[in-house]
């Protein structure tokens, strides 16, 4: 590079995508609803036992029932007037809030890196991204029913506290410059050190479902990153140890949220995310036996967001708090366990004509929350689980033979938790799989 050092490895590239997007959704008024308005979750979200209630309108039951004295009458359940349910859900007919959303993108960028050799032992690595990406949104809400020309209120957007809303030619474009640089160090041909240090960009955009019209955009997310990390080769080339030290700063962090009946982003503030992340491969002395490993360690904490969603119950008192923020700064950011670990040996052997392999996994997971609002309920304790394999080939690998099975010991562990529209302090939660055996 200009007569100094020596040779330059360049690499470069373009990236193009379009794409257009087309939502046509409704949350649809079922037959159940009518018993549903009877049922205790529907009182402590309509609050019922407030003081001095408006009167019960006759004339429009289905939408006043949480004044109704009756609906509103203590106990769990109401007796005596099972058929109210049906009966009201006859006169509710079609009944539903609609969504209606188109989006184009466009998006541009040319990167390139490379690698310069100042020396034998140095060599410095620059790159650069320029991206810029355009986006165009047509994004509508619809109370559809009986009487909703009439402008009489619809029950489920009522029920969601929903309103029209109706936005044409909604429109982002954003252009980034996200630079890279890396130095490193050749202690010899079997170790190297770096240092880098790199910024990161994620356009910011549209959420397809609001209900009201309301926080339809979010901003752009940027990151900083800076890394010092080690890539090593030991005891003859027989033991390779790779390890990375990092800290990555946030500002706008995205987060998908779970907003009481759906999921959408918006903007956190600010976050970091610091840890140190290692891999192992080793080719034993005793020839038939390889070991894996990697590890990771993770501190992910927002630092600065104070309006995230609360826990749908307050966790000190238990009441309700329908639509509740909290100021989650220095805690720590969902679905960032503290911890993971796998390792893996493996025994490779000859079978007569064929190849054997039998390889077992342990992997660890550390523990965290599912959810934004890091309510205890969706926390997930830390878990191990385990996995085989034996495999049979002939020795050209034209075919193979596997029988094997994961999460060996059946451990029922929770993926994700979150709260279920319409019924306070009740949860959906996914179970990741079982123990499963296979063939193939």
């Amino acid at each position: 590079l200009f007569g100094m050092g020596g040779g330059v490895e360049f690499v470069g590239g373009l990236f193009y995508y379009d794409s257009d997007y087309v939502l046509d959704a409704h949350i649809i008024a079922g037959e159940d609803l009518g018993s549903y308005l009877l049922t205790s979750d529907f009182r402590q979200l309509a609050g019922c036992g407030a003081e001095a209630p408006p009167p019960f309108d006759p004339l429009n039951p289905l939408l006043t029932p949480a004044f109704n004295p009756v609906l509103c009458s203590e106990g769990q359940s109401i007796p005596g007037i099972p058929l109210i349910g049906e009966v009201l859900a006859a006169g509710i007919g079609e009944d539903y809030y609609g969504f209606d959303y188109t989006q184009a993108v466009q998006s541009f960028a040319l990167f390139g890196q490379f690698t310069w050799s100042i020396n034998e032992r140095w060599a410095l690595t620059p790159g650069l991204r320029l991206s810029y990406e355009s986006k165009q949104v047509n994004s509508a809400g619809t109370p559809v029913c009986a009487g909703a020309e009439t402008g009489r209120p619809c029950a489920m957007t009522t029920l969601l506290e929903a309103a029209p809303y109706n936005e044409r030619g909604l429109r982002r474009s954003e252009f980034d410059i996200s630079p890279k640089l890396t130095l490193q160090h050749f202690f010899a041909d079997e170790a190297n050190v770096y240092v880098s240090y790199a910024k990161g960009f994620k356009s910011g955009g549209f959420n397809a479902i609001s209900f009201t019209g309301e926080n339809l955009e979010y901003e752009p997310e940027n990151a900083q990153t800076a890394e010092l990390g080690i890539k090593s080769e030991w005891l003859d080339r027989t033991l390779r140890i790779n390890a990375t030290l990092y800290r990555t700063e946030f500002d706008n962090l995205q987060v998908l949220a779970f907003n009481g009946f759906l999921f959408d982003v918006s903007n956190a503030g600010q976050a970091h995310s610091s840890g140190i992340e290692a891999d192992m491969l080793w080719l034993t002395p005793w020839e038939p036996l390889t070991l894996m490993a990697s590890l990771g360690v993770l501190d992910a904490r927002y630092d600065k967001y104070p309006a995230a969603p609360a826990p749908i119950r307050n966790p000190e008192t238990g009441e309700l708090q329908v639509g509740a923020t909290q100021d989650l700064a220095g805690q720590r950011i969902a679905f960032a366990p503290r911890a993971t670990a796998t390792l893996t040996p493996t025994l490779s052997f000859p079978l007569g004509p064929f190849m054997g392999r039998l390889a077992a996994d342990v992997i660890y997971q550390g523990d965290q929350y599912t959810d934004t609002d890091l309510d205890r309920s969706t926390y997930v304790a830390a878990y191990t689980k385990y996995a085989a394999r034996f495999i049979v080939a002939d020795a050209l690998e034209r075919w193979s033979l596997t029988v094997g099975g994961s999460n060996l010991s059946d451990e029922r562990v929770l993926n994700q938790v979150t709260d279920a529209p319409f019924f306070p302090g009740t949860y959906f939660s996914q179970q990741s799989g079982g123990r499963q055996l296979c063939a193939a």
